[in-house]
C-alpha cells in the first residue's frame, strides 16, 4: 500500500513537472512570436526610411557637383519655399555652370528677396507687401498698389499735406500740414485727422520703431520727442542742414541735405553724437524705406525711383516707374492682403538638400564627437530645423530647462539624460537602433527557448528507457492480442457458418417431415381407393378392420363421382413435383437421413403396383387376386 502511495506521488510530481516545462516553453514561444512581429515591422520601417532617402531627387549629387538635372533643380526650388512651377530650367547655360551649392544659394535669394520681381518669380505673387502713398503736387494724398500701377486718389478732401510718413504699426499715417503742425490718422481710410499735442513747428516728421518721433524744425535742424504728444527737444549735430528725414527698420536714419542729396546716421538715438555720412549724390525731393527694405525716393522730376535695399547704395537706381508722376512726398503702408501669403524668412540658405528627417527622443541626449554651435532661446522645432540645415550636423541635444540647442557632429547615439532633455537624431539612425535592439531581444529569447528545449529533452531522456521497455512490452502484447483476435474471428466465422447450416437444416428437415407425412397420407388414401376399387363387395364386407369399411365406403362414394385413374394421375404428378423440388431445388434434402428415402421409394413402389394391378385387372382380364385375410 505504501509503495502504491509513493508511486502515485511520483506520478503526480512527474505530471506537474511536465506541465511546468510545457507552460514555460509555450510562454517563451508566445513572447518570441510577438517580438518577431515587432522586429519585422521595425525592419520594414527602417527599409522604408532608407528608400525615402535614396529616392530624393538630389541624393546622387554632392555640393560641388555641376550638371544638376531638372528634378533636382525643382527640388531645390521647392525646398526654398517657392511655389511657382516651370520657372527654373536645369538645361540653361546659367544652371549648367553652377554647382549644387550655388544653385541653392541663388534659389534662396529668389525666395527671400521682397521686390516684386522675385516675389512674382518665386511665389507667383504680383502684389507687394506694401502699398505706396504719395503727396501730389496739388497737396492731396494718392495711393498705388505697386510701383508700376496707376495712382489713385485716397479717401478724404484734405489738401494741405507737405510731407508724410508711417507709424510703427505700418498703417498709421503721420504728416505735417501747411501750418507746420503734426497730425495723424490710424489708417489711410480713416476720416479722423488728429492733431498731436505740442506738434508745432516742424517741416517733416518720422517715427522710430519704439514710437519716438524725429522732426525737422523750421531751422532745418533735428528735433526729437518721446511720442506723438511729447515735447520737442533739440537733437541736432553741429553744422547740419536737413530738409527731409526717414527711419529704417534697423534704426538707422536717412535725410536729404542742403544740396538735396542723401545722408545717413546709424541710429535715430543719440543723434548729436553722430556725424552725417553722404551715401548718394543723387538729388531727390522725398525718401522712405519700405517694409521689404526697398529704398524709395521722389526724384527732382517728381517721379519714383528705388534701390533694392537701403543697406547697399552701391547698386544702380531703378526707375523712373511708369505712372509715378507727379509727387512731392512718399511713404508706404502695409498691404492688408499680403499677410495671407507664406514666404521664406530664413536668414541663411539651407544647403542640406539631402538631409534626412530628424526626430526627437524625450529623456535622452545626443553628443556625437564634436560641437558645432550652442544657441540659447531656441525652441525644440527650431533646434531640429537648425540641425537639418547644417551639412555636418549629425544630431543635437535640446534642453527645455533653459531652451538651449546644442548642435553636434560626428557619429554617436542617443543616451539617457534628464527628463527635460531631448535627443535630436536622424530618423533612419533611430529606426536602425530599434531594429538592433529588438534583434538583441530576439537573440536572448531564442537562447532561452533552446535551453528550455534541452531541459525538456534531458527530462525525456531520463524516462526514455523506461518508456521504451514499456513500449516494447505493449507492442508485444498488442501482437499477441492481434493473433488472438484473428483466431477468435475465425472461430466466430465457423460458428456462425455451422449455426446457419444447423438452422437451415432444421428448417428444411421440418419441411421434409411435413412433406413426408403429406405424401404418406396421399399414398394411404390412394391405397384405400385402389383397394376399394379392386375388391368386390363380399370381400369388402369381410374386412374386419374397425376403420377400413367406413373409409372404403367414403372413398367409393367419391369414386362414384370422380374418375379414379384421373385422380391417380393427379396424385402422381403432385408426388413427382414434390420429389423433384426437394431433390434438386433444396440441396439440403440430400443430407436428410436415408430411411426417409427408403420409405418414400417403398411407398411409391407399392403405389405403382396397385395402380398397374387394378388397371390390368379391370381392362386386361388379369385374374382377380383373392386376398385370404379379406375373405374371412
Amino acid at each position: 500500500m505504501l509503495k502504491n502511495n509513493n508511486t502515485n506521488k511520483n506520478n503526480i510530481n512527474n505530471s506537474d513537472n511536465n506541465s511546468s516545462l510545457a507552460l514555460d516553453l509555450e510562454s517563451l514561444n508566445s513572447q518570441y512570436r510577438n517580438l518577431l512581429v515587432r522586429y519585422k515591422q521595425a525592419v520594414l520601417d527602417y527599409v522604408d526610411s532608407i528608400k525615402a532617402d535614396a529616392s530624393k531627387p538630389c541624393f546622387k549629387y554632392n555640393q560641388s557637383d555641376k550638371g544638376i538635372d531638372q528634378n533636382c533643380y525643382e527640388e531645390i526650388w521647392k525646398k526654398a519655399g517657392c511655389t511657382t512651377t516651370g520657372f527654373v530650367d536645369a538645361n540653361s547655360a546659367f544652371a549648367k555652370g553652377k554647382t549644387l551649392r550655388e544653385l541653392i544659394y541663388d534659389t534662396f535669394l529668389w525666395a527671400t528677396m521682397t521686390d516684386s520681381t522675385h516675389r512674382k518669380g518665386c511665389y507667383g505673387i504680383t502684389e507687394s507687401s506694401y502699398h505706396i502713398v504719395g503727396i501730389g503736387t496739388d497737396g492731396k494724398l494718392y495711393k498705388k498698389n505697386t510701383l508700376d500701377s496707376i495712382w489713385e486718389k485716397a479717401p478724404g478732401d484734405l489738401n494741405d499735406y507737405i510731407n508724410i510718413s508711417t507709424g510703427t504699426d505700418g498703417n498709421m499715417l503721420i504728416w505735417c500740414n501747411k501750418e507746420k503742425n503734426v497730425l495723424y490718422k490710424t489708417s489711410l481710410n480713416s476720416s479722423e485727422n488728429i492733431v498731436t499735442q505740442n506738434g508745432c513747428c516742424v517741416l517733416d516728421v518720422a517715427m522710430g520703431p519704439d514710437g519716438t518721433l524725429i522732426g525737422v524744425g523750421t531751422d532745418n535742424k533735428l528735433l526729437t520727442k518721446s511720442d506723438l504728444n511729447g515735447i520737442w527737444l533739440p537733437a541736432s549735430s553741429s553744422g547740419e542742414y536737413v530738409k527731409r528725414v526717414c527711419i529704417a527698420p534697423d534704426g538707422s536714419i536717412f535725410s536729404i541735405g542742403k544740396n538735396d542729396t542723401i545722408y545717413k546716421k546709424n541710429s535715430y538715438k543719440d543723434l548729436p553724437s553722430q556725424t552725417w555720412n553722404n551715401v548718394s549724390t543723387r538729388q531727390v525731393k522725398s525718401i522712405t524705406i519700405a517694409p521689404d527694405d526697398t529704398f524709395i525716393l521722389v526724384g527732382t522730376d517728381n517721379k519714383l525711383y528705388t534701390k533694392n535695399s537701403y543697406k547697399d547704395f552701391s547698386t544702380a537706381y531703378n526707375g523712373p516707374y511708369s505712372s509715378s508722376c507727379c509727387m512731392i512726398g512718399v511713404t508706404t503702408i502695409k498691404n492688408p492682403n499680403y499677410d495671407t501669403y507664406v514666404f521664406n524668412k530664413s536668414k541663411e540658405p539651407n544647403y542640406a538638400i539631402n538631409a534626412t528627417n530628424y526626430i526627437q527622443i524625450a529623456g535622452q541626449a545626443f553628443w556625437g564627437e564634436a560641437s558645432i554651435s550652442e544657441s540659447v532661446g531656441k525652441t525644440l522645432e527650431e533646434c531640429k530645423a537648425s540641425c537639418s540645415t547644417m551639412e555636418n550636423c549629425s544630431g543635437a541635444t535640446f534642453k527645455s530647462s533653459n531652451n538651449t540647442c546644442y548642435l553636434r557632429s560626428g557619429p554617436g547615439s542617443a543616451i539617457p539624460s534628464d527628463t527635460k532633455d531631448y535627443a535630436i537624431v536622424p530618423e533612419s539612425a533611430q529606426l536602425l537602433k530599434v531594429v538592433d535592439s529588438i534583434n538583441s531581444e530576439l537573440t536572448i529569447l531564442n537562447k532561452k527557448i533552446q535551453d528550455k528545449i534541452v531541459e525538456v529533452y534531458g527530462y525525456v531522456d531520463k524516462k526514455w528507457y523506461k518508456y521504451r521497455d514499456n513500449n516494447d512490452s505493449l507492442i508485444s502484447q498488442y501482437n499477441v492480442l492481434q493473433d488472438d483476435r484473428e483466431k477468435i474471428d475465425n472461430i466466430v466465422n465457423k460458428y456462425q457458418t455451422l449455426e446457419e447450416r444447423q438452422e437451415n437444416a432444421n428448417l428444411y428437415s421440418t419441411k421434409n417431415y411435413y412433406m413426408f407425412f403429406i405424401l404418406f397420407a396421399l399414398i394411404f388414401i390412394c391405397i384405400i381407393i385402389l383397394v376399394s376399387f379392386s375388391i368386390d363387395n363380399n370381400t369388402a364386407e369381410n374386412i374386419t378392420s374397425f376403420f377400413i369399411k367406413p373409409a372404403i365406403e367414403g372413398t367409393q362414394y367419391v369414386i362414384s363421382s370422380i374418375d379414379p385413374y384421373l385422380l391417380m394421375f393427379v396424385i402422381i404428378v403432385i408426388v413427382s413435383v414434390s420429389y423433384l423440388y426437394n431433390k434438386y431445388y433444396l440441396a439440403v434434402y440430400n443430407n436428410m437421413p436415408s430411411f426417409k428415402n427408403v420409405a418414400f421409394y417403398s411407398l411409391i413402389g407399392i403405389f405403382i403396383l396397385f395402380v398397374l394391378y387394378n388397371y390390368f385387372s379391370k381392362n386386361r382380364g388379369i385374374p382377380y387376386i383373392n386376398i385370404p385375410f379379406m375373405n374371412r
